[in-house]
């Protein structure tokens, strides 16, 4: 869950499926997930990896 300024929290969706055997596209591979805290207002980021591209990139 992301919580604003607001103080409403939002969904953050994830991978459902474990097994990276059955992606057929794209997907965010979450063997080094991990939380992020930043300050409002600042630049962040967020570094992912995507398996599974393909000839895309």
């Amino acid at each position: 869950m992301l919580q604003g300024s607001s103080g409403k929290s939002s969904n953050v969706h994830q991978n459902s499926l474990d097994d990276s055997s059955t992606q057929t596209g794209p997907y965010f591979d979450i063997s080094n997930s991990k939380n992020v805290t930043t300050i409002l207002g600042k630049t962040t980021y967020l570094n992912c990896r995507v398996k599974n591209l393909g000839n895309k990139t």
